[in-house]
């Protein structure tokens, strides 16, 4: 597996990943609840993406397994919080794996 700073080259991968995760999980599972088809098409659609991934403050990890976008984790800055570019890449890289970590047994705690 290997992680991302995602860019818009990963809309379409991003995209494929909300709408199978919705497909496997289903509306009653955690980080869908209440979901509806709409709502995900929404979340996938490539205004919703670019937005998401050029927002001022925010940054979008991805991991990625044989070139699909596998899981993903997202941080907004918050005025008192350390903005995330003062940290360091090896401090960045931390935050990028306890956040793939994080989703990527959420994601295996769903299917078991």
């Amino acid at each position: 597996m290997i992680f991302f700073l995602a860019t818009s080259d990963d809309m379409q991968g991003l995209s494929t990943f909300f709408r199978e995760a919705w497909k496997e999980a289903g509306p009653d599972s955690l980080g869908f609840t209440c979901a509806t088809d709409e709502t995900i098409q929404e979340i996938a659609s490539e205004t919703f993406l670019g937005k998401l991934l050029t927002g001022a403050g925010r940054w979008v990890f991805i991991a990625k397994d044989q070139g699909n976008v596998v899981g993903f984790s997202s941080l907004k800055s918050i005025d008192h919080l350390e903005q995330l570019d003062s940290l360091d890449p090896g401090q960045t890289l931390d935050l990028l794996r306890a956040s793939a970590m994080i989703q990527s047994s959420s994601r295996s705690f769903e299917n078991s």
